[in-house]
């Protein structure tokens, strides 16, 4: 094997050459989409909720459940009421029912 010239070595350097920019141009692609994902990522984070909003929140909601089951508790307290007046009503349909029917009015009577 004949050793390599001078022009073989240059044209080997200006390969190599050539593969370094198509890598670097790779490479600056790569960080361009970097770049537009960290921006992404910063904005999603911007509209996360912080853990103290969170918990705000949160402490809202309860809140709200709580005054919800108090409702629901004097409410519930109100139909039982209910249902007691309406079992005596019912009661006293039936004692009306089983009453025997008054008599036709006599004729007044004639001395």
């Amino acid at each position: 094997m004949a050793e390599p010239t001078l022009k073989d070595i240059l044209e080997a350097i200006v390969g190599i050459n050539a593969r370094f920019d198509r890598t670097d141009a790779r490479f600056d692609r790569t960080d361009a989409r970097l770049d537009r994902t960290d921006a992404r990522l910063e904005r999603i984070e911007s509209q996360m909720a912080t853990k103290d909003e969170v918990s705000a929140f949160r402490s809202e909601v309860n809140g709200r459940f709580d005054r919800v089951e108090k409702e629901l508790g004097e409410l519930d307290k109100d139909l039982t009421e209910h249902m007691k007046v309406h079992r005596e009503l019912e009661k006293d349909i039936v004692l009306l029912k089983r009453r025997l029917p008054p008599t036709a009015a006599r004729a007044p009577r004639r001395r």
